[in-house]
C-alpha cells in the first residue's frame, strides 16, 4: 500500500541522511523534495490520463522505486 510504502520511504531516507556528510545531506535533501514534487505530478498526470488510473497505486509504486534508490545509495554510503 502507499502508506506502507512511504512509511519504508522515511525510514531509509533518515538511514541514508544518517550516513551522509553535511554537504551531501543537504544535497540529498534537496534531491528528495524535487522528487516528492516530481512523484506528485507524474501520479496526477497518471490519474488524469485514464479514467482508470488509480492515484494511491501510482503513489505507492514510483515510491516504492524510490525506496530502491536509496537502499542501493545507503548501501553505497555504508562502505
Amino acid at each position: 500500500t502507499y502508506a506502507e510504502a512511504d512509511a519504508q520511504l522515511n525510514e531509509v531516507y533518515q538511514a541514508v541522511q544518517a550516513l551522509a556528510t553535511d554537504v551531501q545531506g543537504e544535497a540529498l535533501t534537496d534531491v528528495q523534495l524535487a522528487w516528492l514534487d516530481y512523484r506528485d505530478a507524474h501520479c496526477e498526470f497518471e490519474a488524469n490520463l485514464s479514467a482508470a488510473a488509480n492515484a494511491t497505486a501510482c503513489l505507492a509504486a514510483v515510491t516504492e522505486s524510490r525506496v530502491w534508490q536509496l537502499d542501493a545509495l545507503r548501501d553505497e554510503w555504508a562502505l
